[in-house]
């Protein structure tokens, strides 16, 4: 993946008597993801870094700019091209009980982008995603149970399954660990690695917890107002951060978790 000179601005309605309000969430940024790494994207809340993921998605329009996957520039895509491109590019969000449809159970949520994309017969969707519970340790008896019958870990755990459902090749991480207690983030954490080993993926995980992304990342990119302030080897960065903006993230991490 390559991002380059990417901006997104947020154009507002005019007040009156006044002039259009506009936000620059995302002001013209560059890095590159290689195949098989992570990617942590870490900042403050407002600073850009959600906003970037899903303009990497797709969710959101970019303003400006290129977002270059596997060499072909996804911003230029058309209706059909753009629902093609979900089949490679995945994203787990945030909260794990908004994200999931109260309606529907469990085996449908995950079952739901295997029939929109037309992967496998019905007979055999249910069988995929039984293997789907197991691989993000859960078991068939999470088939048809609701959402509200399940803890916020294991809400996560669909949503990662549901993600990993069309076999991407790039997984999107936003914040995907911050609504859940510490002990449940860890495990996810680990079962994120686990997936990582197991497929293949590559990742860009998102977080403003610098702790929870040095435990991820092979590289990092620190985002500031909608800029990058510092970017390179994960570890590198960590132990000698060049700028005063990341020495302030780093110095804020609880000195236990800063240890480990």
């Amino acid at each position: 993946l390559e991002i380059i000179d990417l901006k997104k601005t947020y154009f507002g309605k005019a007040a009156l008597f006044g002039k259009p309000k506009t936000v620059e969430a995302v002001k013209g940024v560059n890095f590159t993801v290689f195949e098989g790494e992570t990617l942590g994207l870490v900042g403050e809340s407002g600073c850009g870094k959600s906003t970037l993921g899903k303009t990497i998605m797709q969710i959101e329009e970019a303003t400006a700019g290129q977002i270059k996957f596997r060499g072909r520039d996804i911003t230029r895509l058309n209706k059909a091209e753009r629902k093609q491109l979900r089949k490679e590019i995945q994203i787990v969000f945030q909260d794990p009980f908004a994200s999931l449809n109260p309606r529907i159970t469990i085996g449908e949520a995950i079952a739901e982008p295997l029939a929109v994309h037309h992967s496998y017969s019905a007979g055999k969707r249910k069988q995929e995603v039984l293997e789907l519970l197991e691989a993000v340790g859960l078991d068939s008896t999470f088939y048809n149970r609701y959402p509200h019958q399940l803890s916020g870990g294991q809400r996560q755990r669909i949503g990662i399954a549901r993600a990993i459902a069309l076999k991407p090749k790039l997984l999107i991480c936003d914040e995907s660990v911050s609504a859940l207690d510490i002990s449940v983030q860890a495990q996810v954490l680990n079962l994120l690695n686990t997936l990582k080993e197991e497929y293949g993926f590559t990742y860009i995980f998102i977080s403003h917890d610098l702790a929870v992304v040095k435990y991820m990342a092979d590289q990092l990119v620190v985002m500031n107002s909608g800029l990058i302030e510092e970017i390179g080897d994960a570890d590198e960065i960590y132990a000698n951060p060049r700028k005063d903006y990341t020495k302030r993230l780093i110095e804020a991490i609880p000195k236990g978790i800063k240890k480990a």
